[in-house]
């Protein structure tokens, strides 16, 4: 039944059982030793926090470092079709502020479990003193906590608007910072810059909107609190008329209890907020992980015969063909050459000899065998791949050009240098090899990163030597220089050449003329010259004889 003022309170009860228990196994209370066991207390308190925080925080940091480094591998094992269709600045902000916030979501969700388990243990000493009480409070509290559900709802939403912001403003500054040249040269600074701070306005924009939102919630559960209280106060002496000794212990519980929730709520509210930002790392991840580029295991240790193109068809998606039936062949130790007008193809072909992407219709055959049974990471590591667009790191020239084999000897690395004729402006820098290049080469001159690119490919020794336009930004002395290291390889490796200027191409086994995704003709420059056909046509534009 219900207890009356004149029936010794829950409190005494226990306080009497906490005495016949001390005085059953011999422990007599003193005051050193009450004190003793206050601090032992206070200090294992200390002990269990700075644990559990090292814990906490060093998996937070690994899960960030997980997930990080599972959506790196992820993105670089995918297909080349699925890399070239991302934005840079949705992949950079899921490498980096997105692994921040969900290893942030991770770590509130901890404090949201710890924080429930402390509500259920101030619940279970409530009810100790007063189910009925408790059960009153725990209603109030629950209609608090329905009341406050949209305003933790819409955390989420700012959570997700968040998370597309930080993308945009990524995206502004790596795209414009790759391209500051470009951005200066067209007098467009202003702009840029008018994009990125609308970019960093609108995040910061969606950022106030969260914190007020959630500032409101925890504002307005204070006056809920003390609604709480107040009603608990009144009921109990009121209605369950309990004793002063047990409503003052129920307070006590009460006010231990309310922080909690508060706490429960407010991370709650976090961890919403902060959830669109782990979906997107996993949807990313998962999209990567999809397209992953299929391997087809066969090992391959170098080239015997040569590689053959066998009526090729190529469409990007939902797109009309950019290959149109393309049969050519490149025998060990030939050099060949594909020219044409922009647009034609030739980079694509590029693309599909290297098995960057596969063919819609026929196959790209090596020493008789599809490619795409190949182990692709074999293959490539056969390949010298110069691209169009010259890629250096931000590092030093021995660091990019180690790049191509990481293992190379300082003899090695030396004579492709040579080899590219970059040796003569490494030794004119201050530095030389130690010179650090800036990020994407910008401290060198087109040329100059031309050079150190052949190098890099010509330090792997490949059994394919690709060249993509590799000369174009090179002066006529230092064109013709290549040209006759070129013709010195020529018998060593196979060499596919892509150029508009012809004038690199004069010494080519074969050269294919591409036009609108197809073999207009084929043959030796001589032949190709006395046919009178397209080829003769693109030489006479270049005045060459």
């Amino acid at each position: 039944g219900v207890e009356t003022a004149g029936q010794p309170g829950t409190p005494s009860k226990i306080l009497g059982w906490l005495q016949q228990t001390t005085q059953s196994i011999g422990f007599v209370p003193t005051l050193g030793g009450v004190l003793m066991a206050l601090l032992s207390i206070f200090f294992l308190q200390s002990l269990v926090v700075i644990l559990n925080e090292r814990l906490v925080n060093s998996t937070r940091f690994q899960y960030a470092g997980t997930l990080r480094s599972t959506l790196y591998e992820a993105i670089f094992a995918a297909r080349w079709e699925f890399i070239a269709k991302q934005k840079t600045g949705v992949l950079t902000n899921a490498l980096t502020q997105d692994s921040v916030r969900a290893a942030a979501a991770f770590l509130n969700l901890t404090a949201l479990v710890r924080e429930c388990v402390a509500v259920l243990i101030y619940v279970s000493l409530a009810l100790v003193f007063s189910w009925q009480m408790t059960l009153v409070a725990v209603g109030i509290a629950g209609a608090g906590l329905y009341l406050f559900r949209s305003r933790v709802a819409r955390g989420q939403e700012y959570g997700a608007e968040t998370t597309l912001a930080y993308a945009r403003v990524q995206e502004e500054a790596v795209e414009k910072l790759a391209s500051a040249k470009l951005v200066k040269g067209f007098g467009m600074v202003g702009d840029a810059a008018d994009r990125f701070t609308r970019a960093v306005h609108a995040l910061a924009n969606v950022q106030v909107r969260g914190s007020k939102n959630r500032t409101m919630v925890g504002a307005l559960y204070q006056p809920l609190t003390a609604t709480l209280l107040l009603s608990g106060l009144y009921i109990a002496l009121t209605v369950f008329q309990m004793p002063i000794s047990d409503i003052m212990v129920l307070l006590i519980i009460v006010f231990r209890l309310t922080p909690r929730v508060s706490d429960l709520q407010m991370t709650m509210h976090e961890v919403l907020s902060l959830l669109p930002s782990v979906a997107h790392v996993v949807d990313v991840t998962r999209l990567a992980q999809d397209q992953r580029e299929r391997d087809g295991g066969l090992p391959f240790h170098g080239l015997q015969q040569g590689i053959r193109v066998r009526d090729v068809w190529f469409a990007y998606e939902n797109k009309a063909p950019v290959i149109r039936g393309v049969t050519l062949e490149v025998r060990k130790g030939e050099t060949i050459a594909i020219v044409g007008p922009s647009g034609s193809g030739k980079t694509t072909m590029i693309d599909l000899i290297m098995g960057f992407i596969r063919p819609t219709q026929g196959d790209v055959l090596v020493d008789g065998v599809p490619l795409h049974r190949l182990n692709v990471n074999d293959w490539h590591r056969q390949c010298g791949y110069v691209p169009q667009e010259v890629s250096l790191f931000n590092e030093t020239i021995r660091a990019n050009l180690l790049w191509g084999k990481p293992t190379a000897t300082v003899e090695e690395v030396e004579t492709a240098v040579r080899l590219s004729h970059a040796d003569e402006f490494i030794r004119r820098l201050p530095q030389g090899y130690e010179t650090v290049v800036g990020s994407r080469g910008v401290l060198l001159s087109g040329g100059q990163r031309q050079r150190l690119a052949l190098a890099r490919a010509l330090i792997r020794k490949p059994e394919l030597l690709i060249l993509d336009e590799a000369t174009s930004s090179l002066d006529t002395e230092s064109e013709f220089m290549i040209q006759k290291t070129l013709e010195t390889l020529a018998r060593s490796m196979s060499i596919v050449i892509v150029a508009h200027r012809l004038a690199t191409i004069q010494r080519a086994d074969r050269i294919y003329v591409l036009e609108q995704g197809r073999i207009a003709e084929s043959g030796s420059w001589e032949a190709l010259t006395l046919a009178e056909g397209r080829f003769n046509e693109l030489r006479k534009l270049q005045a060459l004889t």
